[in-house]
């Protein structure tokens, strides 16, 4: 509407009709000084219609708006004259039509019944009015979803405009079997696109094992609804309360507690296992938990203890202990740290050794030491690792027959590889070595248990030589730490039993006897490697033992090749001093007896 100076109504009104229309006129200019001004009817019942006149015509006469015959409002200049006459002009609403957005359920209905009915003021009826689906039913984030739509007709509209949003029209029935878990509906209603089904949600399986128990439906009022559509699941949030006398503890129950839907209207408590109440007078509780703020009533569960933290002394194996759980710890005791040390027996340390400690909380008071713990120590395993040794199979089936739980590694090429293969089919946290050419005459060796510092060092029992009765560590029985055998990458050393690790003990007890003297390039190949070590180490005592090799033998069977083996291995070391990790070449060797025994 243009802006122009009204007539106040109640001025108006003062003007009473004497049935002459010309005096009327008249006497309604004069209620204003104004150059021109706008006189509007105040008893038209229908007062906001005058908001929808769009402009003036540029004319001396009295413009006069009028509906049903009825006048509206009337313009006046002050010049104005009777005789100048009067133009009349129709003044009506503009028409809406409405629109519902299609794909929305064509019979969807709002809880605010505006589509139709509502009365746009004049300004709003220029524009295009748009209500939109409230955002807590659309799950995209990207936009807004429009429900309906009016526009004038027969005008241009002068724009948008965003009217708000509307909320679909729906029933919500909570199952009268489960505790009010104080749900937010408006966090669970459907998507618009889902409201012509009936959607619910389901509880949790773990509360229902097996079985599907709906929380909340959600129904359209305006329609009978489409079959039921599963839409999420409902996990309750169970009120959980520590015993605030107790320190907070791990009792080993899950985030459920076990608890069924039945039996969500209940609070649910765990009593502490009797056998940590000590000398309490009345029985202590652990755990309450419940689903709702008033439960029906208490339901007494079980009775629970409190799972502590278990720590192995770093210097150990894990699984070097039994569990001891079965303490048991009284309820005034759980805030200290309970310490078992080392029994004397299995180590060399004189002083205490600390081996287990249990931890119920994080709130410590101090170290309770409740004794000593002997270690758990399993038989270590047995593997025995052939390549191609002609008496390999007499050899393990010897090893077999006494211990009936060796294992074998076979073929695989490389001394190296060979006992990493061995260490990844151990389980212990130690293994033994069997070499393909050991027959074993003392099985008592793989009763053998380390001490428990001991457990990364490597073992060599003694052989015996069956060409020259030598008695030392070469082809006897080893024991070597598992993760060492496997973290190995390269050799340090000519012999690999020193390449693990540069913890070795030597037990000088005769575990097999090295049967290497099964043919010449056999016996000849193992004394050359075996005398390269002897004579390249340059100790007195592997000098003496050279000696032997050269010396002693000559009459057994293929000892000539022993022998010879020796002297090759003087003269290779004498004139090859950089070459000796050739030894550990097996095909080299072969060339090397070849050429030097023929």
């Amino acid at each position: 509407m243009p802006k122009i100076n009204k007539v106040d109504l109640e001025l108006v009104k003062q003007v009473e009709w004497n049935g002459n229309g010309t005096a009327f006129d008249l006497e309604l200019q004069s209620l204003s000084d104004e150059s021109e001004f706008m006189i509007v009817n105040p008893w038209f019942e229908d007062q906001l219609l005058h908001h929808y006149i769009d402009d003036i015509p540029k004319t001396d006469k009295c413009v006069v708006w009028q509906n049903n015959g009825n006048w509206v409002a009337k313009y006046f200049r002050n010049l104005w004259k009777p005789n100048d006459g009067y133009e009349y002009i129709e003044l009506v609403r503009p028409h809406l039509v409405w629109r519902k957005n299609p794909d929305l359920d064509r019979t969807m209905k709002f809880e605010e019944d505006i589509f139709g009915k509502y009365i746009p003021d004049p300004y709003e009826s220029r524009c295009e009015l748009v209500w939109y689906i409230d955002n807590r039913f659309n799950p995209s984030e990207d936009h807004r979803v429009w429900a309906f739509k009016c526009s004038p007709v027969g005008s241009s509209t002068r724009g948008y405009k965003d009217m708000g949003d509307v909320i679909p029209d729906i029933n919500v029935e909570f199952n009268k079997d489960l505790p009010d878990f104080g749900l937010d509906v408006w966090d669970l209603v459907p998507p618009y696109y889902h409201l012509a089904n009936e959607c619910y949600y389901k509880l949790d399986h773990k509360f229902a094992p097996g079985e599907d128990v709906w929380v909340v439906k959600f129904t359209p009022a305006y329609r009978k609804p489409l079959p039921s559509l599963f839409v999420g699941t409902i996990t309750p949030e169970l009120q959980v309360t520590y015993n605030p006398e107790l320190p907070k503890m791990d009792y080993g129950l899950d985030d459920s507690f076990g608890i069924t839907w039945e039996y969500l209207k209940h609070e649910h408590i765990w009593m502490l296992d009797k056998r940590h109440q000590a000398d309490s007078e009345k029985e202590i509780w652990a755990v309450k938990v419940k689903a709702m703020k008033n439960p029906k009533k208490k339901i007494i569960v079980n009775y629970v203890s409190p799972i502590p933290k278990e720590d192995i002394n770093p210097d150990f194996d894990s699984t070097n202990f039994s569990k001891v759980y079965k303490y048991d710890v009284p309820y005034y005791d759980f805030k200290y740290d309970h310490i078992w040390n080392l029994d004397p027996r299995y180590t060399t340390v004189t002083d205490p050794v600390w081996a287990v400690k249990l931890r119920f909380t994080e709130e410590n008071l101090g170290d309770k030491f409740l004794g000593t713990i002997e270690p758990e120590l399993p038989p270590l395993d047995v593997v025995f690792i052939s390549y191609n040794e002609p008496n390999a199979e007499d050899n393990w089936a010897r090893l077999l027959e006494l211990v009936p739980y060796a294992q074998r590694v076979d073929g695989v090429e490389g001394i190296l590889q060979a006992h990493k293969a061995a260490a990844k089919l151990a389980q212990s946290d130690m293994f033994f070595v069997v070499d393909g050419d050991a027959y074993i005459e003392n099985a008592r060796v793989f009763d053998y248990q380390p001490d428990i510092f001991d457990r990364d060092c490597t073992f060599i029992w003694h052989s015996r030589n069956p060409v020259n009765d030598l008695e030392y560590g070469y082809g006897g029985v080893k024991l070597f730490p598992r993760k060492a055998v496997i973290k190995a990458r390269t050799w340090k050393t000519l012999d690999f039993s020193t390449t693990v690790n540069e913890k070795i003990k030597v037990i000088e007890t005769v575990s097999n006897i090295n049967q290497f003297n099964v043919d010449a390039v056999t016996t000849w190949r193992s004394a050359f490697r075996e005398c390269v070590k002897l004579y390249s180490s340059g100790t007195e005592e592997n000098l003496k033992r050279l000696e032997v090799w050269k010396s002693t033998g000559l009459q057994t069977e293929f000892g000539k090749y022993a022998i010879a083996g020796a002297y090759h291995a003087i003269d290779f070391v004498d004139d090859c001093p950089d070459e000796l990790a050739k030894i550990n070449d097996r095909a080299w060797l072969d060339e090397q007896f070849k050429k030097l025994n023929e």
